[in-house]
């Protein structure tokens, strides 16, 4: 739901709004010709005020004062070919709620400029995916930094040999915004 231009009010420098916790959040992304636009449902109540967040973004507020919806709106990303590298060092994941992916490096070694350095943890490049539901971070030279997907789902093992040769990295590219999904499965089925 995008607000029709005349119900829009502007940022009156300051909007305060309650927001219970916890609660059932609902996200969607939708295309709408050109642009994509993005939902997200906090509350059950529909807003009776809406606000707008520069040119392309909206805050709607329920008539009981509850942040009740995000709506913004963006171009399509442009499909590029990225270079990715996937070096030889940890990985940490994490799978929370059985549906949220988290996929980390963990490099050896401390950050250069680390803790005082802005620059310590800032990635090169960060790209969403095709169907909103994950990103991909990558830092200098498109080493992989960080992978989350949304939506994860149980699925059979995924085919791999587990007595591959190890090697020192693995170098590509992928073209993007990708289509990204999840799985896992339980232990007993390795």
């Amino acid at each position: 739901m995008v607000p029709s231009p005349e119900s829009v009010e502007t940022l009156p420098g300051r909007v305060e709004a309650r927001y219970w916790w916890p609660a059932t959040v609902s996200a969607r992304m939708e295309r709408e010709g050109d642009d994509v636009r993005y939902e997200v449902a906090m509350a059950d109540a529909l807003p009776q005020r809406w606000f707008a967040v520069g040119e392309q973004a909206w805050l709607g507020v329920s008539a009981e004062g509850e942040l009740s919806r995000i709506v913004a709106r963006a171009p399509v990303p442009a499909r590029e070919r990225i270079t990715l590298r996937l070096p030889a060092e940890r990985y940490a994941a994490s799978l929370s709620g059985g549906r949220f992916l988290h996929v980390e490096l963990k490099p050896s070694g401390v950050a250069e400029g680390w803790p005082a350095s802005a620059e310590a943890y800032r990635p090169d490049a960060w790209f969403e995916a095709a169907r909103g539901n994950g990103s991909l971070t990558l830092g200098h030279g498109g080493v992989f930094e960080t992978l989350l997907v949304h939506d994860v789902a149980e699925r059979g093992m995924a085919g791999f040999n587990r007595d591959a040769p190890a090697v020192g990295a693995v170098e590509g590219w992928q073209d993007w915004p990708a289509d990204l999904r999840g799985s896992w499965w339980c232990e007993q089925d390795r």
